[in-house]
């Protein structure tokens, strides 16, 4: 009964917590969008895109809609210069229209899951204490871990979904698909499936090996969208 009733207190007390963080990435969004003039932008390639031919999939947002948010997530940082939101691109080309989305979406999973894969090793050549596990045993878990991410990510929505018939290709389509998920939340379950893996059980490695992707992203990214 004590644990209910310290958990029920637990939750009450981050419901303040939570709509100021609420309110801090709505403050965020309307500051970027002013300062980047991210609806000019948007208007610009959305425009640019239908003359190519591009078309929004099936009951996707609007292309002038896609735009806009991707660009928006893509220009959001946190008060270090870090990207708030890791973006995946992917394209396609088959002659079946469903198929190249799909295979697209795959890629921009993969596209995630690759720059997260390139950290944990990064972070794992910094962890000394992580580095006594076996290889066999890292690399095993690398493998597991990505497959557990690849899995989340495939839940996520899709910021944009757009497909045009593909160029001196008659019959065949061309698709691109964009996801965008938390950074933070990302590595924060990337460390745990990873440490979760291996055949370590310190729950202080974790946090180890966070703050040695924390430190990678620091030093590996500007306040600048690409």
């Amino acid at each position: 009964m004590k644990k209910i009733i310290v958990s029920i207190v637990v939750a009450i007390l981050c419901i303040p917590t939570m709509s100021v963080l609420a309110q801090d990435m709505s403050n965020m969004r309307t500051r970027v969008i002013k300062e980047n003039k991210i609806e000019k932008r948007a208007k610009k390639e959305a425009k640019e895109k239908k003359k190519q031919g591009w078309e929004s999939y099936g009951g996707s947002a609007m292309i002038e809609d896609q735009i806009f948010e991707r660009t928006v997530l893509e220009f959001m940082r946190d008060d270090k210069g870090r990207r708030i939101y890791l973006m995946g691109y992917g394209t396609f080309v088959t002659d079946d229209p469903g198929a190249a989305i799909e295979f697209a979406r795959e890629r921009s999973i993969k596209n995630i899951a690759g720059s997260l894969e390139q950290k944990v090793a990064a972070a794992i050549k910094l962890n000394t204490v992580v580095e006594k596990t076996s290889s066999k045993t890292l690399n095993d878990a690398k493998s597991n871990a990505m497959s557990v991410i690849e899995k989340k990510l495939s839940g996520t929505e899709p910021v944009v979904n757009m497909i045009r018939e593909a160029k001196n290709k008659p019959g065949f389509y061309e698709a691109t698909v964009v996801l965008a998920y938390d950074r933070k939340l990302a590595e924060e379950e990337t460390a745990k499936a990873l440490l979760n893996s291996t055949e370590t059980e310190d729950p202080a490695l974790q946090k180890v090996l966070m703050d040695a992707m924390d430190r990678l992203n620091t030093e590996g990214e500007t306040s600048t969208a690409e």
